[in-house]
């Protein structure tokens, strides 16, 4: 995994944030219109609807970005939209 950038949270705690920082194409599966879109990360993929937006509870270091998915206490996956909604960039985090 490729570093992105490290920052500090409230309590002075390190986070790491992992990604290519480069736009991608949301998918659709055109064969099951009710199928969520998706990005995918490291060969895995991962529905839209899987994800919470930000919120007035998130870290303030997650608020440059669009939605969160947490895989533990200490990690998860973020997203960036572009404008019009139709890429994304996606992120590792690990605190």
């Amino acid at each position: 995994m490729r570093l992105h950038k490290k920052v500090k949270d409230s309590q002075g705690k390190t986070i790491e944030i992992f990604g290519s920082n480069r736009w991608q194409n949301i998918l659709i599966d055109i064969n099951s219109p009710t199928s969520p879109s998706f990005v995918t990360h490291y060969k895995k993929q991962y529905g839209l609807d899987e994800f919470s937006s930000m919120n007035t509870f998130c870290p303030k270091w997650m608020k440059e970005f669009d939605q969160y998915k947490n895989d533990s206490f200490f990690s998860g996956i973020l997203l960036k939209f572009n404008d019009d909604f139709t890429k994304a960039k996606v992120f590792t985090f690990i605190g």
